[in-house]
């Protein structure tokens, strides 16, 4: 375990393998990491950089801009943010992919997006749509089992608990990481940032589940090397009212909500009431008791028809069922 002093007090900032962080025992300072191959304390200083960081008093998110940055809002809840003049170190990403589309183009894509939509015409979408620099882990490695051999390259998972993941899931592969440069901190001046809040040791699982995904079989550890993890910064776009969740690729324009209901026009949900409405109105499980009661009183006819025929009132008796049956329907 190796030591450095702690930004905040001066004391020692012990680093912890196996929880994946830096961790102050006198003023409870912890930067949370993951890193490959953290041999030592000078390494673990050089991977640090100065930048205003604060919690959203608003949504709690955790915020990071440039040290000459004064004030920002929140991208995912509105709020105003005020930085004061503490200056925080943080881990900087090793790579980041720029903005290539602006806000504005960003507005057309979506308004064409939810063109007709019911939902839109209610609610100002393109009003809550900002621009941010979302915290991602770059995982490569090698899958190598008896039957197959794959090279699982460039698997994206977000690394901000604020972000649905099957959200983000939407527009990952989306990203061109050809295009990933050297991170600088000039990068983020003007623009709001996100610090990551899930470590790639919390990753995992869902990691695990990307390379099922590739290899098509469930996936064991054993069979994993190479493995290389990576913090990176992609830039999105993202806006949240009323239960709609959006976030647009900020390289490319790429679009993802959280549900394909909110799509639908007036039309179509008139439509979706008035079969939620027949649905209603014939309960399946009646219906399903009505059948099998018919079904008893053809059986039940058939054998009484032929238990009477031969004395001339199957005929009669038949008639009668048959109306039983009608008048219960």
């Amino acid at each position: 375990m190796e030591s450095i002093k702690c930004p905040g007090c001066g004391a020692t900032l012990t680093y912890n393998l196996e929880d994946e962080e830096l961790k102050c025992d006198y003023c409870g300072n912890i930067c949370i990491i993951r890193e490959d191959q953290i041999t030592d304390a000078e390494y673990i200083k050089n991977r640090l950089m100065d930048v205003h960081a604060t919690n959203c008093p608003g949504c709690g998110a955790r915020l990071m801009t440039n040290i000459n940055t004064t004030s920002s809002s929140c991208a995912y809840c509105g709020s105003s943010i005020i930085y004061d003049e503490k200056v925080n170190k943080v881990f900087k990403p090793k790579k980041i992919i720029l903005f290539e589309i602006g806000l504005d183009e960003v507005k057309e894509r979506v308004k064409k997006y939810f063109d007709g939509s019911d939902f839109a015409s209610k609610n100002d979408i393109l009003s809550i749509l900002k621009p941010i620099y979302l915290p991602y882990w770059l995982y490569r490695c090698t899958y190598q089992s008896e039957d197959q051999k794959v090279e699982c390259n460039d698997i994206l998972a977000d690394a901000s608990s604020k972000i649905d993941d099957s959200l983000a899931d939407k527009i990952d592969k989306s990203f061109d990481l050809s295009k990933l440069q050297d991170f600088d901190i000039s990068n983020i001046t003007g623009f709001y940032a996100e610090e990551y809040d899930v470590t790639f040791k919390g990753m995992n699982r869902r990691i695990n589940k990307k390379i099922e995904e590739k290899v098509g079989t469930p996936v064991d550890d054993n069979c994993i090397s190479n493995a290389k993890s990576m913090y990176i910064q992609l830039p999105v776009y993202y806006g949240e009212i009323n239960g709609l969740k959006i976030l647009v690729n900020g390289q490319n324009g790429t679009i993802a909500i959280n549900s394909e209901q909110y799509l639908k026009t007036a039309e179509q949900i008139r439509k979706d009431l008035k079969i939620q409405k027949i649905k209603e109105k014939f309960n399946p499980e009646v219906i399903k008791n009505l059948l099998k009661c018919l079904i008893a009183f053809i059986i039940l006819g058939v054998i009484v028809y032929l238990w009477c025929k031969d004395v001339g009132v199957g005929e009669v008796i038949v008639d009668i069922l048959w109306r039983c049956i009608w008048k219960s329907l």
